[in-house]
This record gives C-alpha cells, sequence and structure tokens, in this order.
C-alpha cells in the first residue's frame, strides 16, 4: 500500500490506492493529515486506510450488482410475450374470458334457447357454442339477457370475437364477385390491388354475414 522503508506513508501511491477505490480529494487529504512521522500516526493512517478501501470496494461491488440486475430486468423486457390461449370453441357475444366463463356458465342452455337465429347450439363440452354457418349474428343481445349467471354481459360494443378469413378458392380475382364487400353491414370489407377480399379487423364485429352470403365457401370465421 505505498509504505516506505522509514514507515512513513507516501502520498502518491496512497493517492493511486484512493483513485481506484473512489475516494475523493477531501478524503484523500484527511487519510494523509493523519499519517505524521510517529509509529502510532502510521498505524492510524493504515487503519484508515485498510477501511476506506473496503468500504468502498464494497459499495462498487453493490453497484456491480444492481448493474447485473439491470441488465437482468433488460433481458426479461426483451422475451417475447406470451400469445393469450384462445378458447376451445367461439363463445356466445358478452362472454366472459374462456376459463371465467368456464366457472361461471352452468350450462343451463338459456341462452342457446333465446337465440331467434338459432346459431347457439350445446358444444360436445356442455358449453354453448357460437356456430355461424347458415345465418349471421346481428347482435340482438337476447343471449345476454337470458344468462342467470353473468357468464354473459352487455358488451359496449357488439363483437362476436370473430372475423372472417378469405380462402383461396375466392373467385373474386376473376369474377368480380364481391358479395361479400357489398352485403357487409359495416362496410369492413374490401378489395386489394389483387382482387382478393380484405377486412378491417378494427370495423369489423364478426357477425358473419360475408361468410353467410359466400356462395363459393371462400370465407371462415377465426377467433381473435
Amino acid at each position: 500500500m505505498g509504505i516506505s522503508l522509514s514507515g512513513v506513508i507516501t502520498a502518491q501511491p496512497c493517492q493511486c490506492v484512493l483513485r481506484e477505490v473512489g475516494a475523493d480529494c477531501d478524503t484523500v487529504s484527511a487519510g494523509l493529515s493523519a499519517a505524521t512521522g510517529t509509529k502510532s500516526s502510521n498505524q492510524t493512517a493504515l487503519s484508515w486506510m485498510s477501511k476506506s478501501e473496503k468500504y468502498y470496494q464494497e459499495l462498487m461491488s453493490h453497484r456491480y450488482v444492481s448493474r447485473r440486475g439491470l441488465f437482468r430486468a433488460f433481458v426479461s423486457a426483451a422475451r417475447p410475450v406470451t400469445t393469450p390461449i384462445l378458447p376451445v370453441h367461439s363463445l356466445p357475444p358478452g362472454a366472459l374470458p374462456d376459463a371465467q366463463f368456464r366457472v361461471q356458465c352452468t350450462q343451463c342452455d338459456l341462452c342457446i334457447n333465446a337465440c331467434p337465429m338459432g346459431i347457439l347450439n350445446r358444444h360436445e363440452d356442455g358449453y354453448p357454442q357460437l356456430v355461424i354457418e347458415f345465418a349471421s349474428c346481428d347482435g340482438c343481445g337476447l343471449c345476454i339477457a337470458a344468462c342467470s349467471t353473468e357468464a354473459l354481459r352487455p358488451q359496449a360494443r357488439f363483437d362476436t370475437g370473430l372475423r372472417p378469413v378469405f380462402k383461396a378458392n375466392c373467385v373474386n380475382p376473376v369474377r368480380s364477385c364481391k358479395q361479400c364487400v357489398d352485403l357487409c353491414p359495416l362496410q369492413a370489407c374490401s378489395i386489394n390491388e389483387s382482387g382478393m377480399p380484405v377486412i378491417d379487423a378494427a370495423i369489423c364485429n364478426g357477425c358473419g354475414e360475408c361468410l353467410v352470403q359466400c356462395g363459393y365457401d371462400a370465407v371462415k370465421l377465426e377467433m381473435v
């Protein structure tokens, strides 16, 4: 630690050590002032140097750990977000999230019986299922009103949670059918440059009218 043969601490090595551990100039001066020519003062200075060095080593050690913790936070933030698990099958409009719905629903079939369009039926798992095939859902809300357990709840904006996907067998690119575009009640469907229908998912409410009106089986509905 820079001790001379005469037992006196030299200033330059002391300052180098303190620079390495991060001490400021005032602290260096205070330490050096304690280093007088007597043996007891030298021992005091050595003791002070030892404590000061340990202190700054501990401080830097904690800072190092903190940086590691910060690095772990960045790594965690960069991990891909887990995609939510979709329901096993489509549920009636206004349904709670799948897991919660299965707790609340008593499989009473009241919503199924209340649907005037006949597009709700009992799935093989016992829970109601929305099946749009020959009729679309107009969002009448009778299924929600019939639910006594609040597994189905009123929506601020009607949405079945389904969106149309247009298959490759769509004839519009060669015949200019445009049935899905012309009959969409929300005008959420349009034709792109290649002649294929595309859907504006933000406008679409998943009513299924495009599927019902398509005579070429070129539309399917998928859960979102």
